[in-house]
C-alpha cells in the first residue's frame, strides 16, 4: 500500500480495531493508522460494504495467551506494529501495550524443562523471518551477527544507536516475541543500562540478556537492577535474562567455577533477573548441578557435540540458544559458496540455498 493510503479507525464494541482503507489497495502490504505502518494478519477479517468507497478491516486485538506452545499461533494472529522512532499514536497505544504484555507472558511460558525453549538466533529481518518461518514460537537476536553484518566485531564495539536499530528491523519483521541480546547494555553506567532498557522497550522486544563478563559481579548486579527499574517505570513487563561468562571466558580456577557461578546466579536473580544464562558448558554433570541450584531457568548455548535439546531438558534446562553459530553458517556457506566459484567455476554449493520465491514471500508471511 502507497505510503499516502489512509486509513481511519474506530473500536468496536467487541473490543477489536476497525480500520478504513481506499479501494484497490493491495492486500499484503504494511498498511498505515494514522501515519504509522500497521501489518494485519490472517484473523483480520473484511466487512463487506458495497457501496462504500472503503472496505473495513476488523482485527481482533490479542488476548491473554495460554501458557504453552498452542499459544503461538495466537499471538501470531494479532495486530503487529512496524516500530518507528517516534512514538505511536494516543489511539494504538492501549492495543500495543496489550500485545507486548501477551508477548512478554508467552515468552516467559516457553522456558520450562519438559520442553525447553529453542533458540535459532538471528541478526536481521530476513534471518529473523526464515527462523519463524521455520516454526519458531520465538526469535532470539545474536550481537555477534548483527555487529559482524554491520562491519563491526562483537564484544561491545557498536554503538547503541546502530545495535538498537538492527533489533528495531527484527521485531518489526516476525510476529512472535524477540529477545535481543543487548551485550553489556551499551552503556558505561547503570543509568546509561536502564536507558538502553527503555529504547529496547520502545522497539517492542519481550526480553533481553545483559552480560557480565569480566565486571565485577556486584557492578554487574547494579546493571541488572537498573534494567529492572527501567522495565518498571515504562510500565512494561520484561524478560531480563542475566548470562554468566565464568565457562565461557574461563574466569577464575576450574575447581572454583561451578560454586563461582551459583554465587552470581544468586546475586543476579536477586538483583532482578528471571533467568540465568551459562554459555560454555554443556557437559551433562555440570549443567545439572547448575540447574539444581539456580531457582530461575537456566539457559545454555548449544552446537555440534552438544546434548541434544530434549536431553539438555532432562538435565533440568529451561532454555538453550544456538548463539552465534547460526550467522557463523550462513557466512560459511558464503565462503563455500565464493572459493568454489573462484577456484573451480562450479556452484555445487548453491544446491541448499533458500528457493528465491520462497525468500520473496517472506514479507507476506506477517
Amino acid at each position: 500500500m502507497h505510503a499516502a493510503s489512509a486509513w481511519n479507525h474506530g473500536l468496536v464494541p467487541d473490543g477489536s480495531l476497525t480500520l478504513h482503507r481506499a479501494r484497490g489497495a493491495r492486500d499484503g502490504n504494511p498498511f498505515t493508522l494514522q501515519g504509522t505502518p500497521v501489518t494485519l494478519t490472517a484473523q483480520a477479517r473484511r466487512i463487506p460494504e458495497s457501496t462504500a468507497d472503503d472496505e473495513q478491516v476488523v482485527a481482533p486485538l490479542q488476548q491473554s495467551p495460554a501458557r504453552s506452545r498452542a499459544a503461538v499461533e495466537e499471538t501470531r494472529t494479532s495486530m503487529s506494529f512496524s516500530r518507528r522512532t517516534r512514538p505511536p499514536p494516543r489511539c494504538c497505544t492501549a492495543c500495543m501495550t496489550t500485545a507486548h504484555a501477551a508477548h512478554v507472558r508467552l515468552f516467559r511460558s516457553l522456558h520450562t524443562p519438559s520442553a525447553p525453549l529453542a533458540l535459532a538466533n538471528a541478526w536481521d529481518a530476513a534471518s529473523a523471518r526464515v527462523i519463524e518461518a521455520a516454526g519458531a514460537p520465538a526469535v532470539a537476536t545474536t550481537s555477534a551477527g548483527v555487529a559482524w553484518s554491520l562491519g563491526s566485531q562483537d564484544g561491545n564495539t557498536l554503538d547503541r544507536d546502530r545495535a538498537l536499530a538492527a533489533v528495531a528491523q527484527v521485531t518489526a519483521a516476525v510476529t512472535v516475541p524477540v529477545t535481543a541480546d543487548l551485550e553489556d547494555g551499551y552503556g558505561d553506567s547503570p543509568a546509561e543500562v536502564g536507558s538502553t532498557v527503555t529504547r529496547a522497550l520502545a522497539a517492542g522486544v519481550a526480553g533481553i540478556n545483559l552480560e557480565d563478563g569480566t565486571r565485577p559481579p556486584v557492578d554487574f548486579a547494579a546493571r541488572l537492577t537498573a534494567a529492572r527499574d527501567a522495565a518498571g517505570k515504562a510500565g512494561a513487563d520484561l524478560f531480563l535474562n542475566a548470562r554468566i561468562d565464568t565457562y565461557l571466558l574461563g574466569l577464575g580456577a576450574c575447581a572454583h567455577r561451578l560454586a563461582e557461578t551459583l554465587t552470581r546466579a544468586h546475586r543476579y536473580v536477586a538483583a532482578g533477573a528471571d533467568g540465568i544464562f551459562v554459555p560454555g558448558v554443556t557437559d551433562p554433570a555440570t549443567v545439572r548441578a547448575l540447574a539444581a541450584e539456580i531457582p530461575v531457568p537456566l539457559n545454555v548455548m548449544a552446537g555440534p557435540g552438544a546434548p541434544s535439546v530434549a536431553e539438555l531438558g532432562r538435565l533440568g534446562v529451561a532454555r538453550v540458544s544456538l548463539g552465534s553459530g547460526v550467522a557463523q553458517a550462513a557466512y560459511g556457506a558464503a565462503g563455500r559458496a565464493a572459493r568454489e566459484l573462484l577456484a573451480g567455476g562450479t556452484y555445487d554449493a548453491l544446491a541448499d540455498a533458500v528457493p528465491y520465491p520462497e525468500m520473496q514471500e517472506l514479507p507476506a508471511m506477517r
